[in-house]
Order: C-alpha cells, then sequence, then structure tokens
C-alpha cells in the first residue's frame, strides 16, 4: 500500500449533476473509494454546488485524502443523459484531459466517473489514452443505465456513439463498469454481453453521516402510521402508484394513516400529487437536505412502488436511505427486491398489491413484528457502510486493474 505521502492519485468526476442531485450517494461512493486507497489522494472533479453539498457531510468531511477540484460541467441537455451531444463531449474531454496533464507524471493513476453519459465514457478513454500512466478507467452505473435499452438518436454517426453501443463498443483504453447490485450486472450482461467480464459489482452504501445524534435506533410502531415514498417522484419510480394507494387507504382508514413525500415530484403528475391526501403539499424543486431528513426521521416505513423495467438496471436510492434510517419497506415484488430479502431477511413487506398489504398492516398492527423488521434493517445496515464495502471494491481494483497498486 502506498504511504500517505505518496503522489499517487486518483480522477474523480462528477460531470452530470449539480447541486444536491446524487450527492449522498457520491458521498458514499467517494468514502468507499478513500477506504480502500487509504494512500492515495483522489481529487474530486465536480461543479462548485455539487462540492458545497458533499462536504455537508460528516463522513466526507472526515476523509482527509479527498481534494475538491471546482469545475464547470457541459450544460447543455442538463438532466437528459441519453443526448448524444458531439458539444458536451468536448465540454467532458476539456475537463478530464486537464485534470489528466494535472496529474504526476510517470505514477499510476486511475479515473472514476461518478457518474457518466456515453460521450463521458468515451472522452475519459481517450484522454487516458494520451497518458501512459493512466491505467484505465472505473465507470459507476447509475439509473441512466436504462438508456441502453431506451430512446435511441436515428443519426447514425450519434448511435454510435450513445450507450447502448457504447457497452458494447471496444474502447481505446481498459474501461470497466461498476453496477451497485448482481441482479443489474445480470440484467446488463444480457444487453452487452461483453460487459460480463469487465462489470463489478460494488453495493450501493449507507450514508451515517445524515443521522443525527438523538436518532430513535429502535424505532416503534405509532398511530397514525407514516408511510413515505422516498426520492424524486416519476412514472418510472411508481409514483402513481403510491397516489393512488394514499387516497384508498385514506378513504378506508381515515386519521390512521399519513403519507408523506419525501423529495420533489415531476411536474407532469404534480397535479395528481396535489388532490392527494398528503401530510405536507408536494413541490417540484428538490428538498434541502435537512427538510429530507427531518421528514424521513419521522416515516414507519418506506414505500417502494417499483416498476420492474427500471429497477432491473437500476438500485433504489430510496431503499438506502430506508435501510439507514431503519424503515422497513412497503415494496412491490421486483428483483431487486427478492435479492435483497434473501440477503437480509425480513426488512419489510413485499407484494404484488400494495393497497392490500398495508390494510392489513393497518388493520392488525404488529409492534413485535415491526420490531423484528426494524433489527432485520439494522443487521443489512452494518453490512451497507462505506468502511465494509472498501474491501469488496479494493479486491475489485486489484483483479480488474492490476497495474494499479
Amino acid at each position: 500500500m502506498p504511504s500517505a505521502g505518496s503522489r499517487r492519485v486518483i480522477l474523480a468526476f462528477e460531470l452530470t449533476w449539480t447541486g444536491v442531485t446524487h450527492a449522498p450517494g457520491n458521498s458514499s461512493t467517494l468514502q468507499i473509494v478513500a477506504a480502500a486507497c487509504p494512500g492515495h489522494r483522489i481529487r474530486v472533479h465536480a461543479d462548485p454546488s455539487h462540492l458545497d453539498q458533499l462536504r455537508r457531510d460528516p463522513g466526507y468531511a472526515a476523509c482527509t485524502t479527498l481534494d475538491p477540484v471546482p469545475v464547470t460541467p457541459p450544460a447543455m441537455f442538463f438532466g437528459s443523459t441519453q443526448i448524444v451531444s458531439p458539444a458536451r463531449f468536448r465540454g467532458e474531454l476539456a475537463i478530464i484531459l486537464a485534470a489528466v496533464r494535472a496529474a504526476p507524471a510517470g505514477e499510476p493513476c486511475l479515473i472514476f466517473l461518478l457518474s457518466a453519459t456515453s460521450t463521458a465514457i468515451w472522452a475519459a478513454a481517450l484522454a487516458a489514452r494520451l497518458r501512459s500512466n493512466i491505467v484505465g478507467v472505473h465507470v459507476l452505473l447509475h439509473g441512466n443505465l436504462n438508456d441502453a435499452v431506451g430512446w435511441r438518436t436515428r443519426n447514425p454517426l450519434l448511435r454510435r456513439f450513445d450507450l447502448a453501443a457504447t457497452l458494447r463498443s471496444w474502447l481505446p483504453t481498459p474501461v470497466r463498469y461498476i453496477v451497485y447490485e448482481p441482479n443489474i450486472a445480470d440484467a446488463l450482461a444480457q444487453i452487452a454481453p461483453r460487459t460480463a467480464s469487465i462489470t463489478d459489482v460494488v453495493p450501493l452504501p449507507v450514508n451515517l453521516g445524515d443521522l443525527p445524534d438523538d436518532f430513535d435506533d429502535h424505532p416503534t410502531l405509532g398511530d397514525p402510521i407514516r408511510i413515505g415514498f422516498v426520492g424524486q417522484g416519476t412514472a418510472a419510480k411508481g409514483f402513481d402508484v403510491f397516489l393512488d394507494v394514499a387516497e384508498r387507504i385514506s378513504a378506508r382508514h381515515p386519521g390512521r394513516v399519513a403519507f408523506h413525500v419525501i423529495g420533489s415530484v415531476r411536474p407532469e403528475l404534480m397535479e395528481a400529487a396535489a388532490r392527494a391526501p398528503l401530510a405536507e403539499p408536494p413541490g417540484t424543486q428538490a428538498l434541502s437536505r435537512e427538510t429530507f431528513t427531518a421528514r424521513l426521521d419521522r416515516l414507519h416505513f418506506v414505500m417502494l412502488p417499483f416498476r420492474g423495467g427500471y429497477y432491473e438496471l437500476s438500485a433504489s436510492g430510496g431503499l438506502i436511505d430506508a435501510l439507514t434510517w431503519l424503515k422497513p419497506v412497503l415494496a412491490t415484488d421486483v428483483p431487486l427486491m427478492r435479492a435483497f430479502v434473501a440477503a437480509y431477511g425480513d426488512i419489510g413487506t413485499i407484494a404484488g398489491d400494495l393497497c392490500e398489504a398495508l390494510d392489513r398492516i393497518v388493520t392488525a398492527a404488529d409492534a413485535q413484528h415491526y420490531a423484528a423488521q426494524v433489527a432485520a434493517m439494522r443487521k443489512a445496515r452494518a453490512l451497507r457502510t462505506p468502511a465494509v464495502l472498501a474491501h469488496g471494491y479494493r479486491a475489485a481494483l486489484r483483479a480488474g486493474f492490476p497495474a494499479f497498486p
């Protein structure tokens, strides 16, 4: 392992998102990398607003090897990761090239993409090709992995560089992919068989830095039962199902269940959300982390009305928030949830009909069963900390990039 004074660096990039978006997950991921490579400096290139959000996490702030590097990510097509844009590619390439040129010459160096458009993958691979000490590129694939099975441009040249094509392509430098769950790696291999040998699984970690000092590690079931939808309210994440359940259960059990939206709502769903019996008025703007965690702390259950297609290729930040805050889940039956139950036991209720499942919970509230579910969540949480997951990431680095010490 290199000494603390080593000039070896990891060049990490967040070129897709600004502000609070993906900041909690990026913070936890960087903590994994820092714990796995304690002798390396990690230069974190991101928009200043994103770096500010990262620094607010005590776990991130405690990592002394993380060096912030403010950059201005390409603003065109923000949020539309599926768009293949030459202008976006030029902007991403300029940022990565500048970082590569500033890295210590002659020392093995790794590029780590915290999130990536297809053009960023090509830009990182090209930049790495230009410097012999760049041993490769590690690409973390988030929910935008669904771009590989979604809309594709008809322009044949641009289509050659979209995510579906990129995953099937030979790239000019060693590139490996990271996904958060084994079932995602299996689904990715079905789409692009060549990725089966170059994909690492590094589970999405919990973020304990959000927990207040007075956090109740043994929550109990209360009245009313508080159910929350966590994250951005979109159709792909089943937000319309959540609203329907809220409407039906509130009519059946007036005053006994409170429904909370712990996040923002897509504009096209705001009209339906405004009509629903929610505890707080919904909004289209992201919540501050303080408001987010305060609302999450009050919940008894997190509802995860997953739609199978999206979550075959995506992990769930809402599920990890539930795990972090020890909130048993009420979720639909998809491979992601089956894998979690197989790994961690009774962490909540998995059902085909969430309304019927919640109806049973309300009419036959079982405090002892709830306590057992919380206990299962606590054990699962202990296995998903950055410190524990760092061992697996270190092993993945050694196997996938043997030239990187």
